[in-house]
């Protein structure tokens, strides 16, 4: 007897098995093809004010972002994450005028007219970022304020930073420029008769190496283990946006005695109220466990002393050492981990046999 009923089932179980392929397919899809892309002007529209901010710009490290931006008024921080921004011989991420800032970190920007270009009184920090093969990686021009501070800036087709009519407003520290064609620096006096005089040079930490990253060409801006800017960085972190990381470049697998070695973790990450911060030793050891800012400033020391072997485990409740609530954005955790003779905790993991390791993490408040 024919029932309605019936055919809704069997409707209904076509429609089922229907989706359930859609969805598999499509899995499939986003987990064999290239990252996200998204254009920087579209992440920048949707996002809010935060951190004291007018616009916090929070990019992922799984999403491609292509295309400049132009920022003409307000206060602005883009907070990468590792995130690659693949700009164009056209394009750049811009900031004018007195009432503009931008601070930017962790962010790889590549491929640009300019990575960054400052003017006319702009402000802002640019603070472990990676710029690659662009026309200048950073430009500032008059009057700007603006510190420029544990980057990795290489491969650039006229000058890895460009300043001029600035007097003293741009602060160079702890960044590697290297193989920049036109020049490394290019300073440029307030009279523009390219006497210096009145234009400071670069400040301390300044290298000029092969900073050995994974593989630039298909875009892996990690650092190999042996790259320079390990560790080179202001308060001993790494240099540029993405820290080292055993196993990017092929390493041989994580052993005792080396950073991947350590097993360094923090969970959750990001965090709004507490993280755990893992790690593990062979045997015991001196450890000094430290968090920074993005500045590179000592926030709080939650180790500093012999620990036994084995796994252990420390809170961080995102305050400072005098038990101030820290302000969201980016912290590091810095583990150094010595033979016990060295006496590692006290002296900061300074000693001969030191093992260091960085994890980056996100406080959200």
């Amino acid at each position: 007897m024919f029932r309605w009923n019936d055919v809704n089932d069997i409707v209904t179980a076509i429609m089922l098995k229907l989706r359930l392929h859609t969805f598999l397919f499509l899995a499939f899809i986003v987990g064999n093809n290239a990252p996200m892309a998204k254009t920087l002007l579209s992440a920048y529209q949707e996002a809010a004010a935060g951190s004291g901010y007018d616009k916090l710009v929070v990019l992922h490290s799984d999403i491609v972002y292509t295309g400049g931006l132009d920022i003409i008024s307000g206060s602005v921080c883009i907070r990468g994450q590792g995130a690659l921004i693949l700009l164009d011989d056209t394009s750049a991420i811009r900031t004018e005028g007195f009432f503009s800032r931008l601070d930017i970190d962790h962010c790889v920007l590549k491929g640009g007219q300019f990575g960054l270009f400052y003017r006319d009184r702009a402000q802002g920090e640019v603070i472990n970022n990676t710029f690659y093969a662009n026309w200048d990686g950073i430009r500032c021009i008059d009057s700007c304020q603006v510190t420029i501070k544990n980057n990795i800036i290489v491969n650039h087709q006229n000058y890895g930073i460009y300043y001029a009519r600035c007097g003293s407003g741009v602060t160079i520290l702890y960044n590697d420029v290297w193989a920049n064609s036109g020049g490394n620096y290019m300073r440029l006096s307030d009279c523009g008769c390219g006497d210096t005089s009145f234009t400071p040079a670069p400040g301390s930490g300044e290298i000029s190496e092969d900073p050995l990253f994974a593989d630039a060409a298909q875009n892996k801006f990690n650092l190999t283990e042996t790259s320079p800017c390990i560790r080179a960085g202001e308060n001993g972190i790494d240099m540029g946006a993405l820290v080292f990381s055993a196993g990017v470049a092929g390493d041989a697998g994580i052993k005792p005695g080396t950073a991947a070695g350590l097993g360094l973790t923090n969970y959750p990450n990001p965090f709004t109220v507490r993280t755990t911060i893992g790690y593990q030793l062979p045997s015991k050891a001196g450890v000094c466990l430290k968090i920074y800012n993005i500045a590179g400033r000592l926030v709080k020391t939650l180790v500093n002393g012999p620990v036994e072997a084995g796994r252990h485990t420390r809170q961080w409740d995102g305050r400072d050492a005098d038990g101030k609530q820290a302000a969201g954005g980016v912290y590091f955790c810095r583990l150094s981990v010595s033979p016990q003779s060295n006496n590692a905790g006290s002296a900061g993991g300074g000693g001969a046999g030191t093992v260091n390791a960085t994890k980056r993490m996100i406080l959200v408040n």
